[in-house]
Formats: C-alpha cells, sequence, structure tokens
C-alpha cells in the first residue's frame, strides 16, 4: 500500500478548510484573524516534528481515512473530519504543544504565504513580460481576500522563516 504522505495529508486539510460554505455560494466570508507571532514561532519550532510523526502514522491514517492503495482519499470532506477528530493525530498535536485548532491556524499561515509567493511570482513576471500581473491578479487578490489582513502581515513580517519551513518539509 502507497504510503500517505504528510503532504497529501495536510494540502487536503487546507483545501477542505480553507474553503469555506460561503465561497461555495459566491460571496467569501470575511476572516477571522487567528494567527498570533506565538503561534508562528511554534509552528515553525514544531511543524517538522510534527510532520515526521504524522508520516509514522501514514499507513495507518490511510486505512482510517479510507484510501484506496494508491488513490487517495475518496472525499476531502471526511479526510478534514477525521484530521480534526482522529486521536492519533491529536496526540501528535498535543506532544507538540499544539491544539486542537492548529489546522485552522495552518490554513491560515499556508493561505497567507501562498498569497505573498503568488505575489512575488507576478511582480517577477511583469518584469520580464510587462502586462503579465494581470493575469494573476484575481488569484492573488482571491487568495490574499482568505486571509485576515492582520494574519497577512503576521505572515509577510515571517516570510523567510516560513519560506524554509515550507521548502523544507517538501
Amino acid at each position: 500500500m502507497k504510503k500517505f504522505s504528510v503532504a497529501t495529508l495536510v494540502a487536503l486539510a487546507a483545501l477542505v478548510l480553507a474553503a469555506p460554505a460561503a465561497f461555495a455560494q459566491g460571496k467569501p466570508a470575511a476572516p477571522k484573524k487567528v494567527l498570533s507571532q506565538a503561534f508562528v514561532d511554534k509552528l515553525v519550532s514544531e511543524l517538522p516534528a510534527v510532520a515526521s510523526e504524522l508520516e509514522a502514522l501514514g499507513e495507518n491514517l490511510e486505512q482510517e481515512f479510507g484510501a484506496a492503495s494508491g488513490s487517495g482519499p475518496a472525499n476531502a470532506g471526511q479526510v478534514a473530519a477525521a484530521l480534526a477528530a482522529n486521536s492519533k493525530v491529536k496526540a501528535v498535536l498535543a506532544r507538540h504543544g499544539l491544539s486542537d485548532n492548529f489546522w485552522e491556524l495552518y490554513v491560515a499561515a499556508m493561505m497567507g504565504y501562498t498569497a505573498l509567493a503568488m505575489e512575488e511570482a507576478a511582480a517577477e513576471a511583469e518584469k520580464s513580460q510587462p502586462g503579465s500581473a494581470a493575469m494573476f491578479k484575481d488569484m492573488v487578490d482571491q487568495t490574499k481576500a482568505a486571509v485576515h489582513p492582520d494574519d497577512l502581515a503576521l505572515v509577510r513580517k515571517n516570510k523567510d522563516r516560513l519560506a524554509k519551513l515550507f521548502e523544507d518539509l517538501q
């Protein structure tokens, strides 16, 4: 059976948790402020170990989430619910001093980082191909709209640390 990677696990959680019902109705809800410098510091220091422990649980998590061999989970909503409720995942988070709302906080940090990276990529593309930034504008704006402005500012302040963290986890 293919090992259920932590990258897949986290990516699926991010997709589900970052898409509130309001987005499905075409009108995004105003995001709430959820991040703090203390959480960003904790994320940077603890996520590599958390990822390693979740990776070690891989096959067991894959079976619990109902994934068929090599095909991934059948329902992303089930994965998100399983992450939030899974006692093994909760135990890993608790061992590292991370709260039950870890996934919500992680998604805010990841969405903020993604928005900044997309914004930077658009600016670079504009330098080499004038007018190309317009292609990215909607995506950048939508991604930024999913993150509270204060959270986005905090992510911007910690961008280099988060870039290293996310790159090291890939």
